[in-house]
């Protein structure tokens, strides 16, 4: 059996959140992070790079995966919330990407079902290596 491959390619940074899009085998969500602090604990996204994922029940929560080997970091997760003020330095799921002009709120909606069904996506699997890049801007001059 061969390692799953979780990528999180981000599209937005903004100081309401940085927002990507988690893609693995057949499954696509939206991602959010708190915005870029020099990889801070709790308070940062983490850099862009290679790192590995493992299944397990961390801090008490439910089953999800933990991003390991980040440089000066420790439990990084991947699990439910909304906003970047549902996390605190790990990444959240959810089916749709949302800007609420009313409220001043970026979010991802839906994050139990999109979390549900990433973890139904990664079957079996115990480890998994999660690949974090930035979204290529097309409209940037050469």
């Amino acid at each position: 059996m061969s390692i799953k491959r979780v990528t999180v390619e981000r599209f937005a940074y903004t100081f309401r959140g940085v927002f990507g899009e988690l893609v693995t085998d057949n499954f696509r969500c939206f991602t959010v992070e708190r915005p870029w602090m020099n990889n801070r604990p709790n308070i940062s996204c983490i850099p862009t790079d290679v790192y590995a994922l493992v299944r397990g029940r961390f801090r008490d929560h439910y089953e999800n995966f933990e991003v390991r080997d980040v440089p000066g970091r420790t439990y990084i997760e991947l699990h439910r919330g909304n906003t970047m003020l549902d996390i605190k330095g790990c990444i959240a799921l959810g089916l749709t990407f949302q800007i609420d002009g009313v409220n001043d709120v970026y979010k991802i909606n839906h994050s139990r079902h999109a979390f549900d069904a990433f973890m139904q996506a990664m079957g079996t699997a115990t480890d998994a290596v999660l690949v974090v890049k930035n979204r290529v801007d097309r409209y940037t001059k050469s």
